[in-house]
């Protein structure tokens, strides 16, 4: 899981830090730029287009092969921007739960029982986040939009 997050390289100064939080400092407090840096790293130039709306198509076209096609093209693109939404909204729950737990464990003493409990959970909630991240890698090496975008999980359950 974590090799594709190491694999994964940038000269951005913020991509490079924020790749290094993913693998090294699960008790790292996410701030607005990270997210959207994970986002960006998660989604690549898709992130830019993925809560833009699309454009109704002009399906017009008399030619019934040029027409399907359109639709078809204009039907994956649809289930991509929807696809990045939930990428995006799932992402912030995840760092919204980490954020959550860490701050809960900054205001326990580490001798505190609760505080190695919390600590636990972090790495556990991590390891998700790791695993979702690897998910969505996995997910954009097969680029095949079309077929491929019907058998995604939906990211909006809990597992």
């Amino acid at each position: 899981m974590i090799q594709i997050i190491k694999k994964f390289n940038s000269s951005i100064p913020s991509v490079r830090k924020v790749k290094n939080w993913l693998l090294n400092d699960p008790f790292h407090v996410w701030h607005g730029r990270d997210r959207l840096v994970v986002f960006f790293i998660l989604a690549g130039d898709e992130a830019a287009n993925a809560f833009l709306p699309l454009p109704d198509g002009d399906f017009s076209v008399e030619d019934e092969s040029i027409r399907a096609i359109l639709e078809s093209t204009h039907q994956q693109e649809l289930e991509k921007r929807k696809y990045y939404q939930q990428v995006y909204l799932k992402l912030s729950k995840l760092l919204d739960n980490l954020d959550d737990l860490n701050l809960q464990a900054e205001s326990f003493a580490e001798e505190d029982e609760y505080h190695f409990d919390l600590k636990n959970q972090i790495l556990l909630l991590h390891d998700k986040l790791l695993d979702f991240i690897n998910d969505v890698f996995v997910w954009r090496d097969h680029k095949e939009m079309g077929n491929y975008l019907g058998e995604i999980q939906s990211l909006t359950s809990d597992s």
